[in-house]
């Protein structure tokens, strides 16, 4: 079997926002993480990676209908009583398999994870990391971030029933899940 050398050396994400001085304002002096920002946009500084891009899509920008950035955290709790002392809103979900407590955490099974939204409605989260969301999964040596299915705004369709045509966020839902399921 022979190897294929890669097509690119790097890559990096991005997403739109419609307003990139509010975007600057969150992501710099709420989260604390360092940004350059250029006539093209702006760009998160992530060690050890090429970084994340953000644009101003102005009145056209939708917010993305899934979690566009995750920041693995040690302890999702203490991070979410952090980033509520900043003002920062957790995502509450009730009646789907992915209900949230009164603190927006999700702790149904797998890792602790929590919602927020930015300035523009792209949803974020913290998820956590390490040995305590390793055991969480049940031991299994899947990916701890790859098998985590946000609810969409309709909600997330029960797990196993495939949401048909209703909406593609709810497609995607079904389809991250079963995918997850694939993977045990």
């Amino acid at each position: 079997m022979s190897i294929m050398a890669a097509l690119f050396d790097r890559c990096f994400s991005g997403f739109s926002v419609d307003d990139l001085d509010a975007a600057q304002h969150f992501y710099a002096d709420v989260l604390g993480l360092r940004v350059e920002r250029d006539e093209m946009g702006m760009r998160i500084l992530v060690p050890g990676d090429s970084g994340i891009f953000i644009y101003d899509k102005g009145v056209a920008h939708q917010p993305a209908s899934f979690t566009v950035l995750n920041f693995p955290v040690a302890d999702v709790t203490a991070k979410v009583a952090e980033l509520t002392a900043l003002d920062v809103q957790f995502e509450r979900y009730a009646g789907s398999p992915m209900a949230t407590d009164d603190d927006g955490v999700f702790r149904g099974g797998g890792p602790l994870i929590a919602w927020f939204t930015d300035p523009a409605g792209n949803v974020l989260s913290v998820v956590e990391e390490g040995k305590r969301a390793v055991a969480r999964t049940r031991g299994t040596a899947r990916s701890v971030v790859g098998t985590i299915v946000r609810p969409t705004r309709e909600g997330c369709p029960w797990p196993g029933r495939s949401p048909g045509a209703s909406s593609a966020a709810a497609r995607s839902c079904w389809w991250s899940w079963s995918r997850s399921r694939r993977s045990r």
